[in-house]
C-alpha cells in the first residue's frame, strides 16, 4: 500500500509519517519483533520485552537483550541484534522518510480547479527541483516498488491530479490518502519565522518567506480540494490532538513524541516555542484571516513608469508566451499602480491565460472565486488572543 500524507503545512509530515510507518508494519530481524513507536526502539521475541530505553511504563528501561542470562555479562549476540535494529531506524525512519517527503513539487490546485489546462508538476517530466533527494515523479514511483516494507508513507502536499494519475499507475486499490487539516489562522501564525532562520539555512527554492508563503497557501488550498474526493481520509489535527492518536486501516497512530496538547489548537512546544514570541502581529492576523475568507489567486507584476520600458516589457512578454496583448489591454489589467505590485489573477486574466496557455474568462473565474476556505474546511477564523487561549 501507497499512503500518501497531505494536508494543510506545520504539524510536520514527516513526523507523522514515522508514526504511521511504525504501526502499519512488521519489522523482524533473525526472530526478533522490531517496534519503532515514537522514536523508541522496542525489541522483543515470542511476546517478551527483551529491550527498550526508558519510557513511562518502563522507568529505567529494558535492557535483558544485552545480558547473558547466566552472569549479567555482555551479551555479543544481542548487541548484533540491537546494531541493526538501530541501522533499520537510520535507513527506514530517517533517511527513508526523509527521502519520501516531496514539499509541494506534485501540488497544482490551480490545475484541479479547472484553471490550466494542463499540470506540468504532475508525471514522468515533472521537474525535479534542487532538493537534497531527487523529487521526479519516476523516483517516487521507483522508491515505492523497491520498499522493503509493505506499508510505504510518501509525505509533502499532493493535488487531486496528482492523486488520480498515481491510482490510475498503481492502482487505485494501492493507493491510501490521508489529509490533515490544521486550522489556517493557527498555521499562519506558525508558519511565519524570524529572519535569522532563514540566514542560518542554505539559501533554495524552498528556504525563504516568499516560499513558506506560497506551499502554506497551496496547502490550505489543496487541502479543500482533496477533501472532497471520494476515498481521501480527512482529519483535524486539533482532534488528532485533543485524542492522543488517530486510526489508520484500524491501527491507532500515536502522535509523535513531544507533541502535548496544550489547548485546543496548540502543543506546549509551539505555544512556548513559538506563538509567545508573537512574530505575528493582531493586524497581520486579521489581513490573513481576511484574505483566506475571500480567497484569490494573486499575480506579481512590475508596471514600468516610462512608456518605453512598458512597450519593450509588453514585447518580451509577447514574445516568450506566443500572446498577442496589446498596450491598451495591459494598462486596463494593471491599472496605473506603477512598480512591482501584487493583482488578483481575474485582473491581470490575459496575463494569467498566456502565462498558463488557458482560456479562462471572467465568467468562468467568478464561478470559483472567491473561495471562504475557512468555510470549506469547517474553521471560523480565529484571533491571536483565542489561538493561545489555555482551555
Amino acid at each position: 500500500m501507497l499512503i500518501v500524507l497531505s494536508g494543510i503545512e506545520t504539524f510536520h509530515k514527516k513526523f507523522f509519517a514515522r508514526e504511521i510507518i511504525a504501526a502499519l508494519n512488521t519489522f523482524e530481524y533473525e526472530g526478533y519483533t522490531i517496534d519503532f513507536s515514537r522514536t523508541n526502539i522496542a525489541i522483543s521475541k515470542d511476546d517478551t520485552l527483551l529491550y527498550k530505553l526508558p519510557d513511562d511504563q518502563h522507568p529505567n528501561g529494558v535492557r535483558t537483550l544485552l545480558l547473558n542470562p547466566k552472569d549479567g555479562s555482555s551479551n555479543t549476540a544481542g548487541k548484533a541484534v540491537l546494531d541493526a535494529a538501530q541501522e533499520m531506524q537510520v535507513a527506514v525512519f530517517n533517511e527513508g522518510v526523509r527521502n519520501s517527503h516531496y514539499h509541494n513539487v506534485f501540488c497544482d490546485p490551480l490545475h484541479d480547479l479547472g484553471l490550466t489546462p494542463e499540470s506540468e508538476k504532475i508525471g514522468p517530466d515533472a521537474p525535479s527541483r534542487l532538493y537534497v533527494h531527487d523529487h521526479s515523479y519516476d523516483t517516487l514511483l521507483q522508491n515505492y516498488q523497491n520498499r522493503t516494507f509493505e506499508n510505504f508513507v510518501i509525505t509533502g502536499i499532493f493535488s487531486k491530479c496528482f492523486i488520480e494519475k498515481l491510482k490510475t499507475d498503481i492502482g487505485a486499490d494501492n493507493v491510501l490518502v490521508l489529509n490533515i487539516l490544521r486550522h489556517p489562522s493557527v498555521a499562519f501564525l506558525l508558519n511565519e519565522k524570524e529572519p535569522s532562520y532563514y540566514h542560518l539555512k542554505k539559501p533554495d527554492l524552498s528556504r525563504t518567506p516568499e516560499m513558506d508563503a506560497r506551499k502554506l497557501e497551496a496547502s490550505i488550498l489543496n487541502a479543500s480540494i482533496i477533501k472532497e474526493m471520494p476515498g481521501v481520509i480527512t482529519f483535524k489535527f486539533e482532534d488528532i490532538l485533543r485524542d492522543g492518536k488517530f486510526t489508520v486501516m484500524g491501527k491507532d497512530i500515536p502522535l509523535p513524541p513531544n507533541y502535548d496538547r496544550s489547548n485546543n489548537w496548540l502543543t506546549w512546544w509551539e505555544q512556548k516555542n513559538i506563538v509567545l514570541k508573537k512574530i505575528v502581529t493582531d493586524a497581520q492576523l486579521a489581513e490573513f484571516n481576511s484574505k483566506y475568507s475571500n480567497f484569490e489567486p494573486m499575480m506579481e507584476i512590475l508596471l514600468h513608469t516610462d512608456p518605453a520600458a512598458q512597450q519593450q516589457a509588453l514585447d518580451t512578454f509577447n514574445a516568450e508566451y506566443n500572446a498577442n496583448i496589446s498596450m491598451e489591454t495591459m494598462l486596463e489589467s494593471l491599472g496605473d499602480k506603477t512598480g512591482m505590485a501584487f493583482r488578483t489573477a481575474k485582473k491581470c486574466l490575459p496575463f494569467f491565460n498566456a502565462i498558463n496557455g488557458s482560456s479562462v474568462t471572467i465568467e468562468q473565474y467568478d464561478n470559483i472565486f472567491p473561495i471562504n476556505t475557512f468555510e470549506k474546511l469547517e474553521y471560523e477564523p480565529l484571533t491571536y488572543d483565542e489561538v493561545i487561549k489555555l482551555s
